[in-house]
Parts: C-alpha cells; structure tokens; sequence
C-alpha cells in the first residue's frame, strides 16, 4: 500500500527497486531489496523480496538437410554438402521443445552470381529460447541440373 497527496498517486505508474547486481548465478537467487523512496510518498513495506530464477544451460546439434528457396521450376539444384550441421544453446527447462525440426538451413537461390559458385546458408528464424546457434559449414558450393 502507498499513500500520499492525489496529484502524485494518480500519474504514479510503478514503483522500482534499488539496482541490484546479480553476476554469475549458478542457482536461483532470492533476495530482500529495498524500494526506491519517491517524494511525498510513504509505502507499507520498505522492501520487497525479489526471486531471480536461474537454469541452465545445454549445448547441441543436429544434422538437418539444406533446402534451396526460389529456384525457378526446371532445374534443380545440388548442394555440396547436402546438410548442415547446427549447433544451438538451450535452457534445460525448453530442450524437449528443441527438435529437429525448428531448424531449416537454406540458400537463396536469388543471391546466386553468375561467376560464383558458392552461396551463403542461411537459417529460418528460430524461437528466442535457443541461443548461440552457429551452422556448418556456412557456405555451399552448389551445380544447377536442367
């Protein structure tokens, strides 16, 4: 509970903590902090008790086949190699939701140049619970059959 004059409690929004600094945590970190003082207001509690909860974290990889977008219908491209090894960070409260199948590794058949035979893999965007994604290898050589 907060009290104090009208004209101060009806534009306040929030209320903030003092800044804490929390580094390296291994485990979930539990903590008494005390509020920020506001001018002409007074509060019930002085502190609050703050839970910054911790997990976590796993490496791994698949093997997923490449795919190549917007090439035009009569001719088919080969890819060398045909997959694309994908390395990823999860927390292990979201590893079971990783799977296969969230990554799709391609090449832009459009980015293709005349006198290059090379193009750049490119990943679909993935869920913000996978981190420090890297993909290899991270360009193909490709052959264009008729």
């Amino acid at each position: 509970s907060i009290s104090g004059p009208e004209s101060v409690l009806d534009t306040l929004k929030q209320v903030y903590t003092q800044q804490i600094i929390a580094g390296n945590l291994t485990d979930t970190l539990e903590k008494e902090v005390a509020l920020k003082e506001i001018e002409q207001v007074k509060f019930s509690h002085k502190k609050v008790k703050i839970i910054l909860p911790v997990d976590k974290f796993t490496e791994s990889n698949y093997v997923v086949p490449l795919k190549a977008f917007n090439a035009p219908d009569s001719l088919t491209v080969i890819t060398f190699p045909s997959s694309i090894r994908i390395s990823y960070r999860v927390t292990l409260s979201y590893y079971e939701k990783a799977s296969a199948d969230l990554f799709i590794p391609y090449i832009d058949f459009n980015e293709a140049e005349a006198d290059v035979n090379k193009l750049k893999v490119q990943l679909s965007p993935l869920p913000e619970y996978v981190h420090s994604v890297s993909i290899y290898p991270t360009s193909v050589e490709y052959l264009i059959k008729r």
